[in-house]
């Protein structure tokens, strides 16, 4: 089993909520609040007074701000790209994950950046 299909079958084991987490806390930087009425929001380190509903792999206009952060790291957003079309010539991955990146449903595009994500070399 390689690195790829461990961490593929780790995100498939989270339930969507818990994929939901992920997304906000690792790239997004922002804190989960438990609301009064059981609802569950995040807000902005910075902005702690406001909170707001958050749902990457189900709304396009929350994806569309993950998807401006990871466009800030060229590394990370290659890796996603190159995630939909593994088996490409090296030269010619980036436009043809591209393309795929275009068409795959929001779903898929999460899980293409948590592998993304995981197959990064740590920081410190």
């Amino acid at each position: 089993m390689t690195e790829t299909d461990k961490a593929l079958a780790i995100w498939n084991a989270k339930t969507e909520s818990e994929q939901v987490e992920w997304i906000a806390v690792e790239i997004m930087k922002r804190e989960k609040v438990y609301m009064e009425w059981g609802e569950i929001m995040y807000r902005t380190r910075k902005d702690r007074k406001s909170c707001s509903p958050f749902d990457p792999i189900r709304d396009w206009n929350d994806f569309r701000s993950v998807e401006e952060k990871i466009t800030e790291d060229d590394d990370l957003f290659t890796k996603v790209l190159h995630h939909f079309v593994p088996n490409f010539p090296e030269d010619k991955k980036d436009e043809a994950g591209a393309w795929q990146y275009i068409y795959a449903i929001l779903p898929e595009r999460c899980t293409a950046l948590y592998l993304a994500f995981n197959s990064l070399p740590p920081t410190l």
